[in-house]
């Protein structure tokens, strides 16, 4: 049996002198100028296209804007289009920004981020990110229980350029396991003021293209982690006054954990009582207590928290 080992192949007629397939030494590959294999960018929401919160602007604390991103200490974030080749940007005044990415199967579980495994972020800026911080979480910009694996550090221009914005990039390799407790690998950019488009998380040395997904894709990849939606009650009371009539509401993906309910009435004809109960992985229950016999009604907003 025969082994072939070279960093790189090209196709017999490529002359532009970048292979069209580069090979590193963690196993890790790269195809530039492609999609790059599904899935590569391990940040979910990375060009601000999903905005289930709305755009802004959101208030000075710790919060979530664009879905998957949270951000702290600042003022006035807003989401809106004039980022990196036509995307969405996040605009920052003085404030951390990150993302964790989950940690499966299991809390306390390195999965793709084990130590050794060498990985690239990138981010297209107005303003060079100074600050760039990695490591193991239990919460989001909690600070509780952070394992790090990259102290603050500035992060590096490519000098490729778009519509304002500058490329950055950072490699670091993994040099430290989770606590039992973590359940995020974050990436975080502190003491930012400025504008992000097109951030990405992917494993080897090289920042590549930006994978683009399709719009469905990421919402459902958001969904698992926050859902905003309408669970609206509507029929006809035949059965008298004081009756309970439940309805099952399925969410539009399996979210993470038992999520926070956050439920609005926005109006209601002949019903005098209603709620949600029975939360849990992938539905719940609604239900409208009807004040008499007639038509009845119950419109609700509902959005479901299990952000990490």
């Amino acid at each position: 049996m025969s082994e072939l080992r070279t960093t790189s192949l090209s196709h017999k007629d490529n002359t532009t002198g970048t292979p069209n397939i580069t090979m590193y030494a963690d196993g890790t590959t790269s195809l530039p100028g492609t999609a790059l294999g599904g899935f590569r960018n391990a940040l979910v929401n990375g060009d601000f296209g999903v905005n289930q919160r709305g755009g802004g602007p959101f208030s000075a604390g710790t919060a979530y804007t664009s879905d998957r991103w949270k951000v702290n200490n600042g003022s006035l974030v807003t989401v809106a289009s004039g980022g990196a080749y036509g995307t969405n940007k996040l605009s920052i005044n003085g404030a951390a920004v990150c993302q964790a990415v989950e940690l499966t199967p299991n809390p306390g579980r390195a999965g793709v981020f084990p130590v050794g495994s060498q990985w690239t972020f990138s981010i297209w800026a107005t303003a060079q990110p100074t600050d760039f911080t990695a490591g193991f979480v239990d919460v989001a910009l909690d600070g509780t229980n952070v394992v790090t694996v990259v102290s603050s550090t500035a992060m590096t221009s490519t000098t490729e350029t778009n519509n304002g914005f500058t490329k950055y990039t950072i490699t670091f390799t993994v040099n430290a396991s989770p606590v039992s407790t973590n359940v995020g690998f974050q990436v975080a950019l502190n003491n930012y003021t400025g504008d992000v488009s097109l951030a990405q998380l992917e494993p080897g040395p090289v920042a590549t293209p930006f994978e683009h997904r399709p719009i469905g894709t990421e919402l459902a990849l958001c969904q698992r982690y926050f859902e905003s939606s309408i669970a609206d009650q509507y029929g006809y009371n035949g059965n008298g006054g004081n009756v309970t009539y439940f309805d099952q509401y399925n969410y539009m993906t399996a979210k993470r954990i038992v999520p926070t309910v956050n439920r609005t009435v926005t109006g209601s004809v002949n019903v005098t009582n209603a709620s949600v109960i029975n939360i849990n992985l992938t539905a719940l229950l609604v239900f409208a207590q009807v004040a008499a016999t007639g038509s009845y009604s119950v419109s609700t907003v509902i959005t479901l928290d299990a952000e990490l």
